[in-house]
């Protein structure tokens, strides 16, 4: 049903973001696929389209880069090296400078940013 719905070019944009988080999620969990690397790299996919979709809601958005970025520190994709971090790090920065995302969602993002820095020393520090 997600795939329909992504699929649906006529679907509302937030449907769409919202049908692709989803499914990005199904992925991640191994509700879809068997956690392979292929699989890994469709979620990573799904949320970037999510991330890049600037009429797709803001909640959404926070939460494809805020998923993005644990799966690069889980090494879900990338291979631990100190440019996934950083971009996990961006990622994270992003979320907590989104004012629109819920505070709880913020404070979580904000320790695992802080976590980044802990492991591989100095990141710029996010707005």
């Amino acid at each position: 049903l997600y795939g329909e719905v992504i699929a649906n070019q006529q679907a509302p944009q937030d449907i769409r973001a919202r049908a692709q988080l989803n499914l990005a999620n199904m992925y991640v969990n191994g509700r879809i696929g068997s956690k392979r690397p292929e699989d890994y790299q469709q979620a990573a996919t799904l949320y970037g389209e999510v991330i890049a979709n600037q009429q797709a809601p803001q909640d959404a958005r926070a939460r494809a880069q805020f998923n993005l970025a644990t799966m690069y520190v889980n090494g879900q994709i990338g291979s631990n090296r100190p440019e996934d971090y950083q971009q996990a790090a961006t990622l994270y920065g992003e979320v907590i400078a989104n004012q629109q995302v819920p505070q709880e969602v913020r404070d979580r993002a904000r320790e695992l940013y802080w976590a980044i820095y802990n492991i591989q020393g100095y990141l710029p520090i996010p707005n």
